[in-house]
């Protein structure tokens, strides 16, 4: 067997999540502070923030904040802008600014994340979310078309805001939220606009894999996937059973 052998590289984390306060009765070092020096300290080289901070990166100013709050950190990539069906607008106003420009990453899509600020108000109707077609100039047609002018890559973290709205109204079992989202939603928007560079986060579902080699074997190539270790052997169940209810 031949010797295995370390060979020096420059890693990239393209998808970091860290939290400006602790929330909840226990404290995690979760702050970018930590977080960063964490990932230097085991050779991560470049890591870039997602946007569903508290607040979340939906504006200009924010975004400048929090630029201007971890530039100073040696391996502070950039971050991602979180576009919520409404402000496509600040969008542009972060790419006017050429300061600005430099930091921002891709853009993050959250369809059915409050938090994330991607529903317009508090609870799960059906009315509450953005326009999700693909009908000229939605919501959604706007940032893909939007992206693909501009050659910026969408990230999605997938899932379908009704079928979720189901789940947590009428306690479904199955969880299809994910593949409902890909088949009926973003691999038609990546047909429609071909240049579009389309990442799915962090897929956990057989079903979408599925969907999505389907659309690969017809040929598409803009659509792209993105596997975690805890995505696919974690339940958020065993997580909190982990490290307590707040942990999530």
């Amino acid at each position: 067997m031949p010797e295995i052998q370390s060979v020096p590289v420059d890693v990239v984390d393209s998808h970091i999540h860290s939290r400006q306060k602790p929330t909840g009765i226990k404290t995690y070092e979760f702050d970018a502070t930590h977080v960063f020096a964490d990932l230097e300290n085991s050779g991560v080289m470049m890591a870039h923030e997602m946007p569903n901070t508290t607040p979340p990166l939906t504006t200009y100013v924010e975004i400048k904040s929090r630029i201007e709050e971890l530039k100073h950190i040696s391996n502070y990539g950039g971050l991602y802008f979180c576009y919520n069906g409404k402000n496509l607008e600040e969008l542009k106003s972060c790419l006017a600014d050429p300061e600005i420009k430099k930091y921002i990453v891709w853009v993050k899509i959250y369809p059915a994340t409050h938090a994330a600020g991607s529903v317009t108000t508090s609870g799960w109707a059906a009315q509450d979310m953005y326009d999700f077609s693909l009908e000229e100039d939605s919501e959604f047609d706007q940032i893909g078309k939007f992206c693909s002018e501009q050659n910026l890559s969408i990230t999605i973290h997938c899932e379908d805001p009704v079928e979720k709205w189901k789940i947590e109204k009428y306690g479904t079992v199955d969880d299809d939220t994910e593949p409902s989202f890909v088949w009926k939603t973003v691999i038609p928007l990546c047909e429609k606009y071909p240049e579009l560079k389309f990442i799915v986060a962090h897929v956990s579902h057989k079903l979408t894999v599925e969907r999505l080699k389907e659309a690969w074997e017809a040929g598409m190539k803009n659509i792209f996937v993105e596997i975690t270790p805890h995505h696919l052997l974690l339940t958020t169940t065993e997580i909190q059973e982990m490290l307590g209810k707040d942990a999530i």
